[in-house]
C-alpha cells in the first residue's frame, strides 16, 4: 500500500467469475498500442500476488492492470485497499468459489461487488450492466456500462461466429464499429467490449483500440487447439466453473456444428453443498446442446454422466480416476470415427486435464 503511493499512473483491477485473467491479458495487448503496461503475471490475483504486481511497479510504465480473485468474503476489500484502483471492472458474477461465502450467488455477487465498493468518487467502475448482480452493485465512482443490450454505454451486436473467428458490430457514443476477433464464442465479444470501454475512457485511439482487439489470441491453456488430422482437440484445462462450463459448451457448438464432439471433464471444485447437483446440471446441459460424449475425471465428475444420460453401467465405463486410463478410453471412441471430431477437454486446476491430452498425443505418436 505505501508502495503503490508512488504511482499517479491509471491502475486497473479485474475481478470476475469467469473471464478475469483472458480479460486482464486482453487489455493489457491493447493498452501495450500506447505505451508500456505493467500487468500480474498468470494470475497471481490473491493476497500474496497482487502485493507482487504491486512492487514491480516502476515509472517508466503507462498503465497498471492489476487481477484479484478472492474465496471468500473480505478478499476484494482487502486487496482494493491496498490497490486503490482508478479504474475497475467486474467481468460478471457466476458459480464460482460458492464454498468460500457460504453457497449462494448472490454472496458471489456481495463478495465482488467489494471492488465497486471500494472506489472513491474520482474512479471509474465498468458494470457489465446485463447482469443483474453486477447492475445492483453500489460504488460512490462514475459509471460506465457495457453489455448486449442498448441501453448500455458501450454495446455489441450483429455477433455471427464462424469456424476461427468473431464478428460484431459494437456501438458507443452514435457510432458503430465493425470489429472482426481471431476468437471464437460471444464470451469473447464481452470481454472485447469491456476492453474498448476501458482503453477508450484511458485516452486510446478507436483504431489503435480496433488493432489491438483484432490482433489478440488466446494463451496457454485456455482454448488452445491442437489439430491432427481429422481430429480436434481444445485444450481449456485451465480451470472451470459452471459458468464457463457452459460457455465452452456453446462455443463448441457454434464452431464446429457439423463435427463429433466429445467433452472430457474434470471435476469443479469449491462449489459447496451443492457441487453433485451442478456437475449434474452440466451434464444435463451437454446432453441438450446436443453434444456426443461425455468422459469425466475425478471429484463429483461422475455427476456429469448421470446428467448426461448414461446408464449406471455406461457411467461406470466413463469415469476416470487415472489421466492415462481416460486417454486410452477417449482414443478408443476416436478410432471409432470416420468424420470430423473435436474434443473439448476442460475441468478445475486441480484435475490438471492437460495431463489427459499430453497422453492422448503421446499414443498418436505411437
Amino acid at each position: 500500500h505505501y508502495y503503490r503511493q508512488k504511482f499517479t499512473q491509471p491502475l486497473i483491477a479485474i475481478t470476475g467469475s469467469n473471464g478475469k485473467t483472458t480479460t486482464k491479458e486482453y487489455l493489457t495487448h491493447v493498452l501495450k498500442t500506447a505505451g508500456p503496461v505493467i500487468a500480474t503475471q498468470g494470475n497471481l490475483n490473491n493476497h500474496i500476488g497482487v502485493p507482487l504486481t504491486i512492487l514491480s511497479f516502476h515509472q517508466d510504465a503507462h498503465f497498471f492492470v492489476v487481477e484479484m480473485g478472492m474465496n471468500h468474503l473480505g478478499e476484494i476489500a482487502y486487496l482494493t485497499e491496498i490497490t486503490q484502483p482508478t479504474d475497475s471492472l467486474i467481468t460478471n458474477v457466476g458459480h464460482a468459489h460458492l464454498e468460500g461465502v457460504g453457497g449462494k450467488i448472490e454472496h458471489v455477487a456481495q463478495a465482488k461487488g467489494e471492488l465497486f465498493i471500494g472506489l472513491d468518487a474520482n474512479s471509474t467502475a465498468f458494470y457489465y450492466h446485463d447482469c443483474p448482480y453486477i447492475s445492483a452493485l453500489q460504488t460512490k465512482a462514475q459509471k460506465i456500462t457495457f453489455g448486449f443490450s442498448p441501453d448500455n454505454n458501450v454495446w455489441a451486436e450483429n455477433i455471427i461466429v464462424s469456424q476461427h473467428t468473431t464478428t460484431f458490430s459494437l456501438h458507443y457514443e452514435n457510432k458503430s464499429l465493425p470489429i472482426k476477433l481471431s476468437l471464437v464464442g460471444k464470451h469473447h465479444v464481452q470481454n472485447a467490449v469491456a476492453v474498448f470501454a476501458i482503453a477508450h475512457k484511458l485516452g486510446l485511439s478507436e483504431e489503435a483500440i480496433i488493432q489491438g482487439l483484432e490482433s489478440f489470441t488466446i494463451k496457454l491453456n485456455r482454448g488452445r487447439k491442437i489439430v491432427k488430422g481429422s481430429v480436434t482437440f481444445i485444450d481449456d484445462t485451465y480451470n472451470a466453473n459452471p459458468d464457463s462450463m457452459l460457455s465452452a459448451f456453446q462455443a463448441l457448438t457454434e464452431e464446429y456444428p457439423q463435427a463429433y464432439t466429445i467433452v472430457a471433464l474434470g471435476g469443479m471444485l469449491e462449489l459447496g453443498d451443492n457441487s453433485p447437483l451442478l456437475h449434474e446440471e452440466i451434464g444435463k446441459k451437454a446432453k441438450a446442446l446436443g453434444l456426443n460424449e461425455v468422459f469425466s475425471y475425478g471429484n463429483l465428475a461422475h455427476n456429469y454422466l448421470s446428467g448426461f444420460g448414461y446408464s449406471q453401467n455406461m457411467c461406470e465405463k466413463r469415469f476416470f480416476d487415472d489421466h492415462k486410463n481416460m486417454a486410452h478410453a477417449i482414443k478408443e471412441s476416436l478410432d471409432k470415427q470416420k468424420g470430423p471430431v473435436v474434443v473439448l477437454f476442460k475441468g478445475s486446476r486441480g484435475m490438471t486435464m492437460e495431463k489427459v491430452i499430453t497422453n492422448l498425443e503421446n499414443m498418436t505418436k505411437e
